[in-house]
């Protein structure tokens, strides 16, 4: 059977309806009477079934293809800031930050030839203004430098040695670890703040005293705890080193000419290797001594922070002494003081 249409059902229901409701027959001329109210009912009838059949139409949607789109859309530039990064200067103010960066230039030498600045526990010997030293160049430069870059990081100060011995002595803090002398900037990357900090290191470089050895090594390792410097996120620490040649207060470093045979000036810092002609009239470089002025075995000690560079000998009442033996004065170390194989450096500094 096939399917019947919600409008066919719709229309077959009213007509059933309608017949039931229709009177039992009676007179020809109650039929006829009955049968034009019938015709005017039905055609009422009809009317109702034409709109109950529309009513009850079903209807299916079609998809309608669109004619055009529209949307918003908005752009925002977003650019990412970079945290200025921490940077701590470590300044090398040993003695040999008097020498000149040009030894040859006139206005650098004394009327005998001598050269300037070799001595800083002599004043007398320090370079005239016209001569430009390690020391006034550096200054210069870090002038320059923090008045047009002081906010491109967090800056802090380092020096060694400290504190740097006094020219007339004692020199005895001449291989002293350096120290902070301005902490690393906190500031929340704000210019006026570094700015501020970067006057304050560069005054501290401009007005420092000069003098003593380079403990560069115990320096660097003493920074390695620094809170300044410690790992942060997204900002990078360095550590920059200024300094004017390699260190000298450590006789463990194949580098420490002081310790391998070198010389160094009685009354001076300035170390050299073995061989090399002494400042001044003092001939050259021999067993640890130049001209047998000092720092040799017997010879009195020399004043560069290593006192004695002859080897296996320490400094002991301003002469230098064999040590490291049974019953001698225990050798220097760059930590703890030594002896030589099979003993120990025990109460008072005697090896046993």
């Amino acid at each position: 059977m096939p399917p019947v249409g919600i409008g066919a059902l719709c229309s077959a229901q009213a007509i059933l309806e309608l017949q039931a409701a229709r009177p039992p027959r009676g007179t020809r001329a109650e039929e006829t009477l009955m049968s034009a109210k019938l015709s005017a009912l039905f055609a009422f009838a009809f009317g109702a079934i034409i709109g109950v059949a529309v009513g009850c139409q079903r209807y299916d949607f079609q998809p309608v293809e669109p004619i055009a789109l529209s949307q918003t859309s908005s752009s925002y530039s977003v650019i990412a800031k970079k945290l200025k990064p921490n940077i701590m200067l470590v300044v090398d103010n040993s003695g040999s930050m008097y020498l000149p960066i040009n030894p040859n230039a006139p206005t650098c030498t004394f009327a005998d030839g001598g050269l300037c600045g070799t001595d800083y526990t002599s004043p007398s010997t320090y370079c005239p203004s016209g001569c430009p030293t390690r020391t006034s160049e550096l200054r210069r430069a870090m002038a320059g430098f923090f008045a047009d870059a002081g906010t491109v990081g967090r800056f802090g100060l380092t020096t060694f040695p400290y504190p740097v011995p006094p020219p007339d002595g004692p020199w005895d803090t001449e291989c002293n670890t350096g120290i902070v002398r301005v902490p690393v900037s906190q500031s929340n990357d704000v210019d006026a703040e570094l700015q501020a900090t970067a006057t304050q290191i560069n005054n501290v470089i401009q007005n420092d005293t000069v003098g003593g050895g380079t403990p560069t090594g115990a320096t660097l390792r003493m920074l390695a705890d620094n809170p300044g410097l410690q790992p942060q996120p997204g900002r990078d620490s360095f550590v920059l080193l200024e300094t004017d040649g390699v260190p000298n207060c450590n006789a463990n470093n194949a580098l420490n000419t002081c310790a391998n045979g070198g010389c160094a000036d009685q009354n001076g810092p300035t170390c050299m290797p073995s061989g090399t002609t002494c400042p001044g009239p003092q001939g050259t470089c021999s067993n640890g001594a130049c001209g047998g002025t000092c720092g040799g075995l017997g010879l009195p000690c020399c004043h560069n922070g290593v006192d004695c560079t002859a080897p296996q000998t320490t400094c002991q009442n301003g002469a230098c002494v064999q040590c490291g033996g049974a019953g001698q004065p225990c050798c220097p170390g760059p930590i703890v003081d030594t002896c030589a194989s099979g003993y120990i450096c025990g109460q008072g500094g005697i090896c046993h």
